[in-house]
């Protein structure tokens, strides 16, 4: 089928770096939080990037890119995405707060030496969703790397929060790569 013009536009739309460079930095802080031992301050600190991303966009990317409205088919079918990632997103958190109450708690069992690849399981899956979501192909890198680093932490035996910092180092300097290119860009100021 033949991809109109606005779903051209839509998939480039997110190919300034700012989405990469935020994502990556709330999962990176996310990893050092789960590091130093406070899970939960983390998963706080991995909202703020989401909570910048509007007024960055406006500051950064639209003077030099226009602002794009888009249908509102395509408004409402984004914001029902979002909604269903963001349950996914609080569940995910639980689900890693629980992981790392067992692990502090002494907790075994059969798929005791697998834990310690679920945190990275579970922010990976966000990403394949919004990449498909939003036909990002990076994002899909960015989840394969997490799934990767998420391997490592489990054959090496080490801190779940690793996996973390990798995969959101990734993002942060891919993010950061491409958010530089575009701010070399001249804003051109409309007399």
């Amino acid at each position: 089928m033949a991809e109109t013009l606005e779903e051209r536009l839509f998939r480039r739309y997110w190919d300034d770096g700012l989405l990469d460079l935020l994502a990556g930095a709330g999962v990176l802080m996310a990893g050092v939080a789960w590091l130093a031992g406070v899970v939960a301050v983390g998963g706080a600190l991995a909202v703020l990037p989401i909570v910048l991303w509007r007024p960055l966009r406006a500051r950064l990317v639209e003077p030099r890119l226009g602002q794009v409205e888009f249908r509102a088919k395509r408004i409402a079918r984004q914001q029902r995405h979002s909604l269903a990632l963001l349950g996914a997103g609080v569940l995910a958190f639980a689900l890693v707060l629980a992981v790392a109450l067992t692990r502090t708690r002494g907790g075994g069992g059969i798929g005791a030496p697998l834990v310690a690849g679920l945190p990275a399981l579970l922010v990976a899956l966000p990403a394949f969703a919004v990449g498909a979501s939003l036909g990002v192909r990076r994002l899909h890198f960015y989840g394969l790397t997490l799934l990767a680093g998420g391997g490592l932490v489990i054959v090496l035996d080490a801190d779940p929060g690793w996996a973390l910092v990798g995969g959101g180092c990734v993002a942060v300097i891919v993010g950061a790569i491409l958010l530089r290119r575009l701010l070399r860009i001249a804003v051109e100021v409309e007399a």
